[in-house]
């Protein structure tokens, strides 16, 4: 069963088969994967760059109250230490801090 065919796998833990692979296998199989790509594509030219433009962020336009209070309202409630304030105390005093 897999992710695209009908979702996560739900059979208990008793009924998984495990596996004999690590963190290190995992690795050791992309490393591998890597070279492969690499011996497979070194004699093949780059592809042709095109142009490109930068476009500069000069200007903000303001927000509305209305704006603000729908990112902030629906947003998951995560704490981080970083944070000056809480973000459930941000939620909870919308009404106070909005204006």
């Amino acid at each position: 069963m897999t992710l695209d065919d009908e979702g996560p796998d739900k059979r208990p833990a008793e009924n998984l088969t495990p596996t004999l692979h690590d963190a290190d296998d995992f690795r050791d199989f992309f490393d591998e994967k890597v070279k492969q790509v690499r011996v497979s594509t070194e004699n093949w030219r780059p592809p042709a760059s095109t142009s490109t433009t930068t476009v500069l962020l000069t200007q903000l336009a303001p927000c509305t109250e209305g704006e603000v209070r729908r990112l902030i309202a629906p947003s998951l409630t995560k704490l981080c230490v970083l944070d000056p304030v809480p973000t459930f105390l941000v939620k909870e005093m919308i009404d106070v801090l909005l204006p």
